[in-house]
């Protein structure tokens, strides 16, 4: 494992099949119990951060950018917004 910043690593062997290895046990004992995996999005588009009011209490621990069509996006610190669609 290398830390290349704060609170950033990269994982090299071994530490990536023990990874792998926990990843793999996770998923038999969730499919044990009729469990199911999701992968949520990192990027996410601003407006479901504005609908929870969180886009804008949250100071600059918030990453904010722009995408190639000037959409506001956040880089997700959390995946607990849900969204204003049924």
């Amino acid at each position: 494992m290398k830390q290349v910043g704060n609170g950033i690593y990269s994982l090299f062997m071994p530490a990536k099949r023990i990874q792998n290895k926990i990843e793999r046990i996770l998923r038999e004992e969730m499919d044990a119990i009729d469990g199911q995996e999701v992968l949520f999005p990192v990027v996410m588009p601003a407006t479901l951060w504005q609908s929870s009011g969180r886009f804008e209490s949250i100071g600059k621990e918030l990453l904010r950018f722009k995408d190639r069509g000037g959409a506001d996006m956040v880089l997700g610190m959390t995946h607990d917004i849900r969204s204003t669609r049924s």
